[in-house]
């Protein structure tokens, strides 16, 4: 994915065609799109209605990195640092996972 001036609809179609490739992670539209958004500050309509917006290289190395923990199986939610539902915004904790890995049983 290293080019010297990549655009966010080429971005998004290289991370989603790799999230999805052998891997079968069924959601790998919306994680591309969500870390992609999340990299370069921006929003779904501003993504689908100007994919030529070329890409920084501080914007991109972040993406590369998003793309390759995620494909790694690291949940999105982690990945950019919180969970919205329903407009609401959740912000994970280390407590929570801390506590959560030590009262797991195996």
């Amino acid at each position: 994915m290293a080019e010297a001036q990549a655009t966010i609809g080429k971005a998004f179609r290289e991370a989603r065609a790799g999230a999805s490739r052998g891997l079968s992670i069924t959601t790998a539209d919306l994680d591309a799109g969500l870390l992609l958004e999340h990299a370069c500050g921006a929003t779904t309509l501003m993504r689908m209605t100007n994919p030529d917006r070329p890409m920084g290289d501080g914007e991109y190395r972040a993406f590369a990195s998003y793309i390759s923990r995620r494909i790694a199986r690291e949940p999105a939610h982690r990945i950019i640092g919180n969970r919205e539902l329903y407009g609401l915004q959740f912000f994970p904790s280390m407590r929570r996972r801390l506590y959560r890995a030590l009262t797991l049983r195996f």
